[in-house]
């Protein structure tokens, strides 16, 4: 697994880092193995975190999605279709990015994931748990929510597209039966 940063050279600041520190510890307390972190995202200023992931690694891709934790992450396959120049030996590549406020004139991330409460960050890791645990006990299962997410976007798109098609049939319609008034 590959971990970057996108959000390197927001106006000179690193502000991801130690978000990039949160979740390499939190991968490896769940036993999932980091080769390289910190490394620069070519897409800098990322609002959310992504978790691009190959097919077979669905499953894990879920829980580290969780173990990233941002209310906003996107999951991504990668595939050639999708991204035909993109070639990595890593099934899993998570890149951090938060949305960027300005306190007294300089970059701080919107929400700092990394300040949390210790009863809530051991509610946090239960939580974890149950979700790998899911993982692990039906990786079927949970691929098949990774795809529902991963596809949603695609679906929200045709329902948009048939709405719009739907709006412009009735308009004709409408255009039409006032023609047919008109002429009366």
């Amino acid at each position: 697994m590959k971990i970057f940063n996108s959000l390197v050279d927001v106006s000179g600041y690193d502000l991801g880092e130690h978000e990039l520190d949160r979740i390499e510890g939190l991968l490896k307390k769940f036993k999932y193995p980091v080769e390289k972190v910190g490394l620069r995202d070519k897409v800098q200023g990322r609002k959310r975190p992504v978790v691009f992931f190959k097919e077979h690694s669905a499953a894990t891709a879920y829980v580290v999605a969780k173990i990233v934790g941002h209310p906003g992450v996107q999951m991504r396959k990668i595939s050639k279709a999708i991204y035909p120049d993109w070639e990595t030996d890593y099934d899993i590549v998570v890149t951090w990015g938060n949305r960027i406020k300005r306190i007294d004139g300089d970059p701080a991330p919107a929400v700092d994931y990394t300040e949390m409460d210790p009863d809530k960050q051991e509610k946090r890791l239960d939580n974890l748990r149950k979700a790998q645990d899911d993982a692990l006990r039906k990786p079927d299962e949970v691929a098949r929510k990774v795809d529902h997410v991963v596809e949603t976007p695609d679906r929200i798109q045709k329902k948009i597209e048939g709405s719009v098609d739907r709006v412009k049939k009735t308009t004709d319609t409408i255009g039409r039966t006032l023609d047919k008034i008109g002429n009366l």
